[in-house]
């Protein structure tokens, strides 16, 4: 993951569900027609989301359903982050295990509108704006940042198990 690169903001409100991320119709279809149908609440970013791109919600991220397609699929479409006042509890322990930072911010959905280029730095902490405003951001713990860097859960157990760790 590439830190320090300027990504683009795509600003989401509150209670964003997990039904559109991963919506039940889509299941049976090809990705190059399924990914065309994710998020359409905010009509733009199915068709012009990028590699790098963060996600920036208010309130309740990754409610409805404990779909895991949900951050699969924005891991698929490129989606290096969702930052989010709060996340539903499966979806943001979902996405750590599959290696997709979720970061708690109570500001940044206030402060960013869409088409912002910031800066986040999970390492260290750091979430800023292009112009050097920093962005609040709640700290992962040692293990949850670990499993984020390793690629999600099952990666992390396997480096470990390699390392003769566990």
């Amino acid at each position: 993951m590439k830190e320090h690169e300027k990504s683009r903001v795509w600003l989401f409100g509150d209670n964003v569900n997990t039904d559109l991320m991963s919506p039940g119709y889509t299941w049976n279809m090809e990705w190059s027609e399924a990914k065309k149908h994710i998020l359409v609440n905010h009509p733009r970013f199915a068709p012009e989301v990028r590699e790098g791109d963060i996600i920036v919600a208010g309130d309740n991220f990754g409610c409805g359903s404990s779909r895991e397609a949900a951050p699969q699929n924005l891991l698929k479409l490129g989606v290096k982050a969702v930052v989010a006042r709060s996340f539903a509890r499966i979806f943001f322990r979902n996405s750590i295990a599959l290696g997709l930072p979720v970061i708690v911010s109570r500001d940044a959905a206030s402060i960013l509108k869409d088409g912002d280029l910031v800066s986040l730095d999970i390492e260290n902490d750091t979430f800023q704006k292009e112009d050097g405003m920093d962005i609040g951001m709640e700290p992962y713990s040692g293990e949850l940042l670990d499993m984020i860097k390793s690629g999600g859960m099952m990666s992390r157990l396997k480096a470990m198990k390699e390392k003769g760790e566990i």
